[in-house]
């Protein structure tokens, strides 16, 4: 599975502003760089922060398609897809553990 599309968006998704405590950003951001790696080993809490700020983009993404005109859908509906694929991938990898 190739997720690089999903670690790109949540990279445009993790902005310094967003959040008041800097710890969480530097937690943030040390996960999205483990994404990004070939092998892939995220402890309990980057997991459980890796599938908050999964839900938070595609929470984003189902909002910006509810405004979208049809040829801006055609657009996210593959990300949307992609997010939901990295989900499920995250469901079935934590559960295997």
């Amino acid at each position: 599975m190739n997720i690089s599309n999903v670690v790109y968006m949540l990279n445009l998704f993790n902005e310094p502003a967003m959040w008041s405590d800097k710890g969480i950003f530097a937690e943030v951001e040390t996960v999205i760089d483990k994404l990004s790696q070939d092998v892939i080993t995220l402890s309990d809490r980057e997991l459980y922060l890796t599938k908050e700020l999964t839900q938070g983009l595609l929470t984003a993404t189902r909002k910006a398609f509810n405004k979208a005109d049809e040829f801006q859908k055609d657009d996210l509906t593959p990300s949307i897809n992609e997010i939901l694929e990295f989900q499920y991938f995250l469901s079935i990898g934590s559960k295997a553990h």
